[in-house]
């Protein structure tokens, strides 16, 4: 087997606040080819399978991050974790976050202390 690599990536939901961080393994490329091969894998399951059909289905042929992680099927359907291992994705998770709002003007990156109160190191 190849060396395997950790990728990562965050994918957001336009319509609310909500979000999957997607992350795991692979002897691939890293997020963009992992994303690819995650898609790649799931097309063959549902093309191939009952259980990835039938999701398929469920969905109304709308079939997103929410409806594989939510449903496990990422860590509980075999026939899915053989496929994407074929696709070289390996240890798959599929966390899905809600919130109540989006908080605007204030990010990842925003100074926590309020600066204005304390003198910054090195002041």
């Amino acid at each position: 087997m190849a060396k395997m690599k950790p990728f990562a990536f965050v994918l957001e939901r336009d319509s609310e606040p909500c979000f999957a961080v997607v992350s795991g393994q692979t002897d691939r490329g890293m997020s963009l080819e992992a994303l690819n091969q995650i898609r790649n894998a799931i097309t063959a399951w549902v093309k191939t399978t009952e259980g990835g059909a039938a999701l398929w289905k469920e969905t109304n042929g709308d079939m997103n991050i929410g409806d594989v992680g939510g449903g496990n099927y990422h860590t509980d359907d075999a026939d899915l974790i053989q496929l994407l291992q074929r696709h070289g994705i390996y240890d798959l998770s599929i966390e899905i976050h809600f919130s109540n709002e989006r908080v605007m003007g204030f990010g990842y990156d925003g100074v926590l202390p309020r600066e204005e109160e304390i003198e910054k190191p090195g002041d």
